[in-house]
C-alpha cells in the first residue's frame, strides 16, 4: 500500500476536517517560523502529535510509519494547496548539500479568523497548547522531532493494542516495526527520549488509530 491510500476514514464533515488541518498547521508555522530546522518532516510529525495529544479528533489523520517517522504526506500535499490561500509557500533549501523543503511566507500571508470558521469553542481553547508545546519543540533538530514523535507513536499504538507493555516493548517495537535504519540510532538515545517525554509529560493516551506498515496491503 502506498501513503497515497487512505484506509478506515470516518465519515465526517470534511470540510470541518480541511478547516481544523489548515488552522493547525498555520498555527505550528506562524510559530516555528525562522527556525533554521522548519521542514516538511518537522511539521508532519507535529501534525500527528498534537492530533493525538491533544484530541483534536477532527482532524481525522491517517498516519504511516515512515523513515521520517509519523507521517502522511499526501494529506500534508492537501494542506499545503490550501496554504497558498492565506501566502504559504513551500522554498527548496540545501544543507550540507542535502534538499529539503522548508516554508516560506509570501507578501500575501493573512493570519486565520477563528471565528468566521465557526469551529467548536472547545477546539478553540487548544491553541494555547498547540502554541505551547510548539515554542518548546521549536529549537529541536528534525532527528530530535522524528525521534519524539516515533517513540510516542509507537508507545501510543501499543496502548491501542490492550496488551501490557514495558519500556523495552516499546524501543523493540520502533526496532523492529518502524524502519530498519532506526537500528543506527542507539537505543540509549531511544530511551532518552522515551524519559523526555515523561519528563515533559507528553504522555499517549491510546487516541486515535494505529499507525500503518508502509508494506500494509488491503484486503
Amino acid at each position: 500500500m502506498t501513503m497515497n491510500n487512505v484506509i478506515n476514514r470516518i465519515t465526517r464533515d470534511e470540510s470541518l476536517m480541511l478547516k481544523t488541518r489548515i488552522i493547525l498547521t498555520d498555527e505550528l508555522l506562524t510559530h516555528l517560523y525562522g527556525n533554521r530546522y522548519l521542514c516538511r518532516q518537522k511539521v508532519m510529525n507535529l501534525i500527528y502529535l498534537f492530533e493525538y495529544h491533544l484530541s483534536l479528533t477532527e482532524i481525522n489523520g491517517v498516519y504511516y510509519r515512515t523513515l521520517s517517522g509519523p507521517a502522511n504526506y499526501h494529506m500534508l500535499d492537501e494542506i499545503e494547496q490550501t496554504l497558498k490561500n492565506i501566502g504559504w509557500s513551500k522554498t527548496k533549501e540545501v544543507e550540507s548539500e542535502s534538499l529539503y523543503r522548508s516554508y516560506i511566507r509570501t507578501d500575501e500571508w493573512q493570519d486565520i479568523n477563528y471565528t468566521e470558521l465557526e469551529l467548536e469553542q472547545d477546539w478553540q481553547e487548544k491553541v494555547s497548547e498547540i502554541r505551547r508545546f510548539a515554542k518548546v519543540m521549536k529549537p529541536m533538530t528534525n532527528e530530535d522531532t522524528m525521534m519524539i514523535t516515533t517513540v510516542y507513536a509507537a508507545w501510543n499504538d501499543l496502548k491501542l493494542s490492550g496488551i501490557s507493555f514495558s519500556d523495552n516493548d516499546i524501543l523493540r517495537s520502533i526496532m523492529d516495526d518502524w524502519n530498519m535504519t532506526y537500528h543506527q540510532i542507539s537505543r540509549f538515545n531511544w530511551r532518552k527520549t522515551l524519559a523526555w517525554l515523561r519528563s515533559a509529560e507528553i504522555l499517549p493516551r491510546g487516541n486515535g488509530r494505529k499507525t500503518i506498515p508502509l508494506n500494509h496491503k488491503s484486503n
